[in-house]
């Protein structure tokens, strides 16, 4: 354990201790004076050593909630996780989705973490902890021994740190503490990483060669004609068309490469240009400190927030209001605070870790709401029907040539973009 005391030669840190009344010791988070931080008092319990340190962010939605625990050795009876729980049942009740990073000792010996395998039961101890670690999304993040018994020699993961979005958990390491426990390192990230997007290939159309172009796709057809298609399968006349189209368009036709930008759908032009003007007024009133240029900052400041909150509001009444269900559920993705994923599933008190797993778990419960009938079960006869048979169907080439020309022009993505010139 880390002695509070210890804080008097970090001159840069402050320290929300909570000691015990009696034999010494306690738990305690260390903050930086430059992060504005609440220590949670209102979500202690009597009883349980244990500590709640808010750290405010720029989003109010977006607060670490930093815990630190202690379960004493006295007993290992599940009980003594009592308290535990009862403070993250307080937390979760005062925030929605709270983040949350759980750290601290909790003498919890005989686990791996890493397939949740409990093989040292103890009076349901460990049973108990991956209860709750389920019951409030948590994830743990320690996966190596943490203390060595000096007699017998055996490790164990003792010191834990949990988790309610462990994507941005990053670089958990073992260190060397001023106990007999190994200290536990990690690095958080704020924000979840933005995934860029990859770049793509734009085709400038309007700038193709049409002579040249024709020329290839007429090659293409005469050799596709005389490799005899009618007796090769679909698959393989239409890969050789595909393929043959595909080295045509990009030798024939300009290419540029974009490069996406991640831009909220509802951050127009305008607003950006806005934005960039703010920028500029804010560089100026820097450099030259007048109170006239720090004025107009400020007032660029209040009108530019004003219309993005206001296009972010339009943009989300609209989606809400849409028939159309992806584009709403494409900003959610987008809004998402973790990249994690599928969290841990519990089937029949066993914790599914493994993507695969899982995506088995997931099919299991999907199909399990379908009614699944038995081959041998007889099929039931039906009635002769009472109308005639429908005549043989005859399709003719000219009759797919009118079809074809009363099709509408849309514009589809990739190879079908092309329209060919083709006389017969």
């Amino acid at each position: 354990m880390i002695l509070y005391s210890h804080l008097k030669y970090s001159p840069q840190l402050h320290g929300l201790p909570r000691d015990r009344n009696s034999r010494g010791g306690g738990v305690f988070v260390a903050v930086r004076d430059n992060i504005t931080s609440l220590e949670r008092k209102d979500l202690e319990v009597d009883g349980c050593e244990i500590l709640w340190c808010q750290l405010s962010l720029k989003s109010k939605d977006d607060d670490i909630f930093i815990g630190a625990y202690y379960r004493s050795t006295d007993s290992y009876k599940p009980e003594t996780l009592n308290g535990l729980e009862e403070s993250l049942h307080k937390l979760q009740s005062s925030v929605n989705v709270p983040f949350i990073v759980l750290g601290g000792d909790f003498n919890i010996p005989g686990m791996l973490w890493k397939v949740d395998d409990t093989t040292f039961p103890v009076n349901g101890l460990q049973s108990k902890i991956l209860d709750i670690a389920n019951d409030y999304n948590l994830d743990q993040r320690v996966d190596f021994p943490t203390r060595k018994d000096p007699v017998s020699g055996t490790e164990n993961i003792l010191d834990l740190l949990f988790t309610t979005r462990p994507s941005l958990i990053k670089n958990t390491r073992p260190s060397s503490g001023i106990s007999d426990n190994i200290a536990v390192l990690a690095d958080i990230n704020i924000r979840a990483p933005r995934v860029s997007k990859a770049p793509r290939t734009n085709f400038r159309w309007k700038d193709v060669e049409e002579a040249t172009f024709i020329e290839s796709v007429s090659k293409l057809q005469t050799q596709f004609m005389r490799s005899s298609p009618k007796s090769k399968p679909i698959e393989e006349n239409w890969n050789f068309f595909k393929d043959g189209l595909t080295n045509i368009i990009n030798k024939t036709v300009p290419q540029k490469i974009a490069w996406g930008k991640p831009r909220p759908s509802w951050l127009s032009t305008d607003l950006v240009r806005q934005c960039r003007k703010k920028e500029r007024s804010y560089v100026k009133a820097v450099k030259s400190g007048l109170p006239s240029d720090w004025d107009n900052f400020k007032t660029l400041q209040k009108k530019v927030n004003k219309e993005i909150h206001g296009a972010k509001r339009s943009h989300l009444q609209e989606m809400t209001s849409s028939e159309n269900p992806r584009q709403f559920w494409r900003f959610i993705n987008s809004s998402r605070k973790d990249s994690s994923g599928v969290q841990v599933l519990k089937v029949q008190d066993t914790n599914i870790t493994s993507d695969k797993g899982k995506a088995e778990t997931l099919a299991d419960q999907f199909s399990s709401v379908f009614t699944k009938e038995s081959v041998a079960d007889s099929k039931p006869e039906l009635p002769p029907s009472p109308y005639p048979d429908m005549p043989n169907i005859t399709v003719s080439v000219d009759g797919v040539a009118k079809l074809l020309k009363e099709l509408k022009q849309v514009r589809l993505p990739d190879l079908a973009q092309l329209q060919i010139k083709h006389s017969n």
